[in-house]
């Protein structure tokens, strides 16, 4: 079996905050997880106080994060089941050019003893 995560970054209009988090609370994360493979969703919002590695590094931050979890043999058959959820709905709360998502395998994981 072999994990991989999707990160999705995404910018809501001002003041259309709460429609967006009510469908990905009630709509779109029970889909997700009728997905074959996916293991867990987890939503984060921006937090005011950032860490810069340096002068350069940019101050411009998403405002959301989703993190979900896969654990699958065939990740073409989950991302094509994730791929075939409507979205259309969202496409009201969100900021045009200001969704990002990303596949990424092989984590690890490091904690402290």
């Amino acid at each position: 079996m072999s994990t991989y995560f999707i990160t999705v970054l995404a910018d809501v209009h001002e003041g259309r905050e709460k429609d967006f988090h009510a469908w990905y609370e009630n709509k779109h994360i029970p889909e997700i997880l009728e997905v074959p493979g996916i293991v867990s969703v987890r939503r984060m919002t921006l937090n005011e106080n950032q860490i810069a590695a340096d002068e350069s590094h940019s101050q411009d931050h998403y405002g959301f994060l989703t993190l979900i979890e896969i654990e699958t043999e065939d990740f073409d058959t989950t991302l094509d089941g994730i791929s075939k959820l409507d979205g259309s709905e969202v496409a009201d709360f969100l900021i045009p050019g200001r969704i990002l998502a990303s596949l990424y395998r092989d984590p690890k994981l490091y904690t402290r003893h």
